[in-house]
């Protein structure tokens, strides 16, 4: 047989580590991408089957020997010694995709049937392209990387047309940036720690190295930071814990933005009448007398150095002192606001000052000294189909969004008590006179004091979860937690953690969507409250993606926030009808966040799937009892999350695919998928495995 199975040179140990890191990437990402290419139809029109392990015997291994050995399965992914049952005890096929039937030439990867979605692919299993030779009866057989295996779609599954889009080609170039980057952050050497056994503080900053190092759960190009080379990445992403020291530059104070925080500056009012002023009058600056970036964000002796500076340099009567990300200030700064520098708009200062660390968001630092303020720049690489940098307009949506929870949490009690804030308001953006709130240029220069809760982050019982960190497969937190607890060490008590994990995010979330609102509930932006040995309370940042349905807001006493949306482009933020703000649970909150844990929790502790969807749904039905709806709201719930066939999702590739231009917000598309609730209690009802 021909093959490029299998190849053993002989490498030193640095080349095997180094190796080895990339086939972990690969693999990783092989996983994401073909669970995404499965749940959005790729291979919807073209020739599939699926294929027992007999068959697959019967059809490849009979007429070759050799090939009996290409699909061997891990004991830890195998429920028996035959090989053909995967861990959550449903039975592994092949799906068998027939790139030319006539020809004999196809791509084959074990799959098990799921819950979200119809199949997933084994995640120890590899996509292996067969062809039959052209003369004789001997196949050639090559496992596949993802960036091969995506190509091989893009000719196979796409029409002419649709392969000439723009964002076509710039995937497959993400695709081969992730799988590079991942192999780097792979080489960061986080591993499981002891949450509950350090201080609050750097167990925050940790379990963010975590997130990051996981990124987006499920999206196969989450990890690529386009415009970083090796040593900016090892340098500013979360996972390898660097230290970032602020660069500086004077900002004139009649080219400045600020946020509601600033009392003394101008901004957007809340008011109806400021509002209608500002949007009238865009153009508008007034002098500048608030308070400093250097204020929030340093100390006292770091502040006296950056005043120096401005004093010698005669700047201080004129301009501000604002902090920018090194990375920015030497790749993007000079580039898109070269103008503005020659007319000393903005003027770098020589000073650093101001030690912090990034987060999973990369754009979002954080304190090194572990205080309450931390900072968000932008960060002007592509990442997850955007550009990261800072505009004025979502600054002055954040404003109005965190506005909306405030008001929110006035108006019940439970969410007065357990839903916290962190303060955005405080924000410096420049925005130069006569200058338009979506314009490129002034959104690469801005800074947001992001303040934490006194309260939890001084208090030592407390730890911060991102709920991005549960998806993370470095630590081991469930186990710490049962322990703390003084549960046993078994599948029940995960189950049962994760149940309150569970009840809380609903009833939380709920309540806010009974009002009319619902955040952006992924894992990054959810921090869940650990104190006591209990989850209760959850913490929300990242406010300028409040989204509502006005009519359940009116109802409330909640006026329109009159978010600020570039005329002509299509908004999520208002939402005609409570399904489609019900849609964000859905995808989000359910699809994305907690089943990123579930798969995590699967897979560490060799959990079966479905009984933590029972408990997820358990959970969920307690929520949707206990949170006090109207009678007929409530049924309209239960009908569209338990009830309907299928469920709305979140589009993932396809909108990269389809992106062109110069990348703006995140691409963002969606279709329809199996009921996960719906597919249980079916396979329920028939009394037969669900999986």
């Amino acid at each position: 047989m021909k093959s490029t199975l299998n190849t053993n040179p002989v490498l030193s140990s640095e080349e095997a580590t180094r190796l080895h890191r990339q086939k972990q990437a690969e693999s990783q990402v092989m996983q994401d991408l073909v669970n995404t290419l499965l749940a959005e139809g790729f291979w919807e029109r073209t020739d599939v089957e699926l294929l027992s392990i007999p068959q697959w015997q019967n059809d490849y291994a009979s007429v070759q020997a050799e090939l009996s050995d290409l699909f061997s399965f891990k004991e830890n992914e195998a429920a028996d010694s035959n090989g053909d049952t995967a861990a959550n005890g449903g039975p592994i096929s092949l799906y068998r995709w027939w790139v030319d039937r006539e020809q004999q030439h196809s791509i084959l990867f074990p799959v098990h049937a799921a819950v979200v979605q119809p199949y997933r692919y084994l995640r120890s299993g590899g996509v292996c392209e067969i062809q039959r030779q052209p003369e004789g009866e001997e196949f050639h057989a090559k496992w596949l990387h993802p960036v091969t295996l995506m190509q091989r779609v893009i000719e196979e599954c796409l029409d002419e047309e649709y392969r000439r889009q723009e964002g076509v080609g710039r995937f497959v170039q993400l695709l081969e940036q992730t799988i590079e980057q991942t192999a780097w952050s792979l080489d960061s050497g986080l591993g499981d720690d002891n949450i509950l056994g350090i201080s609050p503080t750097e167990a925050f900053q940790r379990l963010e190295q975590h997130s990051s190092l996981r990124d987006r759960p499920f999206h196969p190009v989450s990890k690529a930071k386009t415009g970083m080379n090796e040593q900016d990445y090892r340098k500013y992403i979360a996972e390898f814990g660097q230290d970032i020291t602020l660069s500086w530059v004077a900002l004139r104070k009649d080219a400045i933005m600020t946020g509601v925080g600033i009392t003394q500056g101008p901004h957007f009012a809340d008011t109806e009448a400021g509002a209608t002023a500002a949007e009238a009058e865009p153009g508008i600056q007034r002098s500048y007398a608030g308070q400093q970036p250097d204020d929030l964000l340093l100390s006292s002796s770091e502040r006296q150095l950056v005043e120096q500076e401005m004093q010698e340099r005669g700047l201080s009567a004129d301009y501000i002192a604002i902090p920018v990300h090194p990375w920015q200030l030497t790749h993007i700064l000079p580039q898109h606001l070269h103008a503005e520098q020659a007319d000393k708009v903005w003027i770098p200062l020589d000073v650093k000052a101001g030690a912090f660390q990034a987060t999973s968001s990369v754009r979002s630092l954080s304190p090194k000294d572990g205080g309450p303020n931390y900072v968000k720049l932008p960060l002007s690489v592509f990442s997850l189909g955007a550009s990261r940098y800072l505009p004025a307009v979502k600054l002055i949506n954040g404003d109005r969004g965190q506005a909306l929870l405030q008001q929110a949490k006035a108006r019940d009690p439970q969410l007065q008590e357990r839903l916290f804030l962190c303060d955005e308001g405080s924000w410096w953006a420049y925005m130069p006179q006569n200058g338009s709130l979506y314009d490129d240029p002034p959104r690469h220069l801005a800074a947001m004091a992001r303040m934490y809760p006194h309260e939890l982050i001084h208090d030592p019982a407390v730890r911060l979860i991102p709920m991005s960190a549960l998806a993370a497969r470095q630590h081991h937190f469930f186990r710490e937690w049962a322990a703390e607890r003084g549960l046993p060490d078994t599948a029940a008590s995960v189950k049962q953690l994760f149940g309150e994990v569970c009840l809380t995010f609903f009833e939380i979330m709920l309540r806010l969507y009974r009002i009319g609102l619902m955040p952006e509930i992924h894992g990054q932006n959810c921090v869940l409250v650990w104190k006591n040995r209990k989850i209760e309370h959850i913490l929300l940042r990242d406010h300028d993606s409040v989204r509502l349905h006005l009519p359940w807001l009116t109802e409330h006493g909640i006026a329109d926030p009159e978010y600020q949306i570039r005329p002509g482009y299509s908004n999520s933020l208002y939402n005609e009808t409570p399904k489609k703000l019900l849609f964000y649970l859905q995808t989000l909150g359910i699809q994305v966040n907690l089943y990123a844990i579930i798969d995590t929790l699967s897979d560490i502790y060799g959990i079966d799937e479905p009984s933590l969807w029972s408990v997820l749904r358990q959970q969920l039905e307690n929520a949707i009892h206990h949170v006090p709806f109207k009678a007929d709201v409530r049924r309209e719930i239960k009908q569209m999350v338990f009830e309907n066939p299928e469920w709305p999702l979140k589009l993932l590739v396809k909108p990269l695919l389809e992106q062109s231009g110069v990348p703006g917000s995140m691409p963002s598309g969606q279709s329809r998928i199996q009921n996960p609730f719906y597919h249980l209690n079916m396979a329920h009802a028939q009394n037969v495995d669900p999986l």
